[in-house]
């Protein structure tokens, strides 16, 4: 069973608005986290479930940054990044909010999902002198 297989299959019906290219983008793009992180050429057969899990971290990350807030959403407090108590102004979203993150090329989630697998991915993280 292949990657992207597994990824298809944990995410089940929630998958079906991703589109094929997204998935396989997600996939490569976790690869490479990996790869990065371990110092290593290829991605080892041990980790292809945690490689998986990684991915649908992401993707699910993606989908919900890319729908953004709804009506009857309650506001995050830590999406707020202004208050003014005069007039009442309150500004929403700051470059710490998934909504401001989702504006850049560089997915900064995915440096936080690499480091929540960072105890699986600990054990084949190689040393470059």
């Amino acid at each position: 069973m292949t990657v992207l297989e597994i990824v298809q299959a944990k995410l089940g019906e929630s998958g079906a608005s991703i589109s094929p290219l997204s998935l396989e983008l997600a996939v490569a793009e976790v690869e490479q986290a990996i790869k990065n992180y371990c110092s290593i050429s290829s991605v080892p057969d041990a980790l292809h479930f945690t490689w998986a899990n990684m991915a649908v971290d992401l993707l699910r990350y993606e989908l919900a940054s890319s729908e953004g807030p709804s009506e009857d959403e309650e506001i995050d407090v830590g999406s707020v990044s202004s208050i003014r108590m005069g007039d009442t102004t309150i500004n929403l979203g700051s470059a710490n909010s998934s909504y401001g993150r989702a504006i850049n090329s560089h997915k900064a989630n995915l440096d936080e999902i690499v480091m929540n697998y960072r105890e699986q991915l600990h054990k084949f993280r190689r040393m470059v002198w």
